[in-house]
């Protein structure tokens, strides 16, 4: 213990992220409705108060020192935590909104997200959700520097997250080789020749195309024919359910979208796939947050066990 009185407080880390997003102290001021002056008293009391200089003066703007630089990560999750404590006492009150802000990937709003919102929004009107687009491999620095409260993502499982963040797994899947139903080569995929007669259409991200280059050398073809790249799954599913080509996707996707529309060509990849729910283990999710974490819960119970049904129905009739 130093016995250092600690004054830090909320306005004055909000005053250094300002300074330090926008690189200058006037256009903090301006993006705050205050005087140049006032924001520079802040920080100079901060400064005193962490004995740290945290900004360089430059001749146009300032820069972080690497004392800001430590300050500047740890203030964003002192905020954070400061907005979800505020926002779960004003729920527990009875006044005001909660809000939780929720960063997902492509196939999260491609295949699930619309429905569990809705869902969400009908069982708890009082909480609102922000949700954006977050890149797989930008959802752990989202919740890290508090820009979002809950990722959803898919991962590989050599992939799975760990130390700072908490992974809860939603469901886990293969990877598989899907064409449309009655596919010339359904059943007959087993050969190199036949490997290399495929004509795919995937996603265009590098690392989607990179995991099907990788998969398809295990086959012995070293040049995978890509003939279509499609942002939307719908639309990629829409042309494979259409034509001959062939895509890599979950076999969960075959089972939810296809409608007995596509066939599973090959699951020799032997690659699986885990679905779930990211937040960040320091800290405390704020009450709108945990109700929509135990809602994403039940939604994947339910659909589950629609799905068991189904395909014991399936089974029973054939």
């Amino acid at each position: 213990m130093t016995g250092r009185a600690w004054l830090m407080n909320i306005d004055q880390l909000r005053a250094f992220l300002t300074v330090a997003d926008e690189m200058s102290i006037s256009g903090a001021a301006d993006r705050m409705g205050t005087t140049q002056p006032v924001i520079s008293r802040t920080i100079k009391r901060l400064e005193a108060e962490l004995h740290a200089s945290l900004f360089d003066r430059l001749p146009r703007g300032v820069a972080l020192t690497p004392y800001g630089n430590v300050l500047y990560a740890e203030a964003q999750s002192m905020l954070a935590s400061h907005r979800r404590t505020v926002e779960a006492i004003d729920a527990l009150r009875g006044i005001g909104r909660t809000r939780v802000r929720i960063g997902a990937g492509a196939t999260w709003f491609e295949e699930r997200l619309p429905g569990i919102l809705s869902s969400f929004s009908s069982a708890h009107p009082r909480v609102r959700i922000d949700a954006e687009f977050v890149p797989r491999f930008e959802v752990i620095e989202a919740l890290l520097l508090g820009r979002i409260d809950i990722g959803l993502a898919q991962f590989g499982m050599e992939l799975l997250p760990s130390d700072d963040i908490e992974y809860e797994e939603l469901l886990r899947d293969r990877l598989v080789v899907l064409g449309r139903r009655g596919h010339p080569l359904t059943g007959a995929l087993t050969t190199t020749k036949a490997f290399r007669s495929l004509v795919w259409a995937i996603t265009p991200s590098a690392s989607g195309e990179d995991r099907l280059r990788g998969l398809c050398k295990r086959f012995g073809v070293d040049d995978p024919n890509i003939h279509v790249r499609c942002h939307s799954t719908s639309s990629l599913l829409g042309i494979v359910r259409e034509t001959d080509f062939v895509t890599l996707a979950p076999e969960f996707m075959a089972r939810t979208r296809g409608k007995g529309d596509f066939d599973v060509l090959t699951d020799e990849f032997r690659i699986t796939l885990s679905k779930g729910i990211l937040t960040p283990r320091r800290g405390t999710l704020s009450l709108g947050a945990r109700l929509f974490r135990a809602h994403l819960r039940e939604a994947f119970r339910v659909s589950e066990e629609q799905q068991e049904h189904g395909r014991g129905t399936k089974d029973v009739a054939g």
